[in-house]
């Protein structure tokens, strides 16, 4: 009697451990949260994948589709879709627009002031214009059709069926081929403006990225990805670059490189403002610019390098300009955050000497000082006053002048000179 009762017993306590897994299992598996589509379809059944072409979708809605919504079709995953030139319908309320997403997915919105759509709703002339693809061969698959609410949740999902493509493929008209046409290099660029990246493809590249290179060519940093068309407005970077070249590389569905070219040769940016963050504001400071601080008198050349440049006299600062009426006033902070350069000596053409040295130099136009050899040499070159015109450098600057060739004839001097100071190198 009590071998029966404890068989009866553990039959009991397995009886009910099964019946807590069972439930456990139960309450495990998800309960989909969206109606399905049942009536999901794709015209037409065949196409030619080297023609752009119009797809229809038709299903009908289960669920309102709020408009606040959107509408998916994702392709079957061996497509990479190109262009997309519109999608329209009489059915759903409100011009639509479109965004490719991931080369498969095509998401589909409306304005927010469009009336909902009601569940039970016929969709029947969805019309997805001129769809293109790489040429595939054989059975693509299903289309995948959605209906999702504003927080990109699903509310109703079905599958349609694709198309076959095997006897309509016909190759493509031309070599599948990817060239960059600008820019292409000798190009100037001003720092913040915009200007237009452009290339031709044939044989149907998908998608392209474009990428910048400030050193020519030795790296790249990204630009622009997943770009459908043939051309990008690019802001060009407010930095100086002597070397710069741009990239266009194309990608297939997959996102592997298939085609890429590269600028011929090198293009130029110049940097054209400084815009220095005070906490309190910004300040904007062009190049080639005059600029003294609000506490001192020193004047400054500000260069296209972002350095300020000093004139050590006013003789310096005369050889150059005239007066002083084109110096910006800017806060010593900003100032005191440009790098000090060289300093700037007398322009071209100008004569200098030392106190304790008779000799007379004249400044050539790269900034480098030549002995005078003889007095008729000096009067051809600047006139017979041309004593009055030499000016006494102080011996702490001297040195700041590179020396060349004596200068025995006028023939060997050219003294032509630039639009703004320059400070020649050692």
């Amino acid at each position: 009697m009590q071998n029966i009762s404890t068989s009866f017993n553990r039959a009991v306590s397995a009886l009910i451990i099964v019946s807590v897994v069972t439930m456990s299992l139960v309450a495990a598996i998800p309960v989909l949260a969206y109606e399905g589509i049942t009536d999901a379809t794709v015209t037409p059944g065949t196409i030619d994948i080297s023609t752009p072409t119009n797809l229809t979708v038709s299903f009908t809605t289960p669920v309102e589709i709020p408009s606040d919504g959107e509408v998916v079709i994702i392709f079957p995953y061996q497509f990479g879709l190109q262009e997309i030139t519109g999608v329209t319908s009489s059915d759903i309320d409100g011009v639509l627009s479109s965004n490719v997403q991931t080369f498969t997915e095509l998401h589909i919105t409306r304005a927010t002031d469009s009336a909902p759509v009601s569940f039970g709703s016929l969709i029947d002339d969805l019309v997805i214009e001129n769809v293109t693809t790489p040429p595939i061969l054989g059975w693509v698959g299903d289309y995948n059709v959605q209906v999702l609410d504003a927080n990109g949740d699903v509310l109703a999902a079905g599958l349609a069926s694709g198309q076959t493509f095997e006897d309509l493929v016909t190759p493509p008209a031309a070599p599948l081929s990817l060239t960059l046409t600008a820019p292409n290099g000798g190009e100037v660029f001003i720092g913040d403006d915009e200007t237009v990246i452009s290339w031709v493809t044939t044989g149907g590249v998908p998608f392209a990225s474009l990428y910048f290179s400030d050193n020519g060519g030795l790296s790249y940093e990204l630009v622009a990805s997943d770009i459908s068309g043939t051309s990008y407005n690019w802001t060009v970077p407010n930095i100086d670059v002597p070397l710069g070249k741009i990239k266009v590389v194309s990608v297939d569905e997959y996102g592997s490189d298939i085609q890429s070219d590269f600028s011929d040769s090198n293009f130029e940016i110049v940097h054209t403002v400084e815009v220095v963050d005070t906490g309190d504001e910004e300040t904007v400071v062009p190049h080639d610019t005059l600029i003294k601080g609000t506490s001192l008198s020193a004047v400054y050349y500000f260069s296209s390098d972002a350095k300020r440049y000093v004139f050590p006299s006013e003789q310096i600062f005369y050889s150059w300009f005239e007066n002083f009426d084109d110096v910006v006033e800017i806060d010593d902070d900003v100032l005191a955050s440009f790098k000090l350069g060289q300093r700037i000596t007398m322009a071209p053409g100008s004569l200098i000497k030392i106190t304790s040295d008779p000799k007379v130099y004249a400044i050539d136009s790269d900034g480098a000082k030549h002995h005078i050899a003889s007095e008729a040499v000096a009067s051809s070159l600047f006139g017979t006053d041309w004593s009055s015109q030499v000016v006494d450098v102080d011996i702490t600057q001297w040195f700041d002048y590179p020396t060349g060739d004596q200068l025995t004839s006028s023939s060997a001097f050219s003294a032509t000179k630039p639009s703004f100071p320059v400070t020649p190198s050692n």
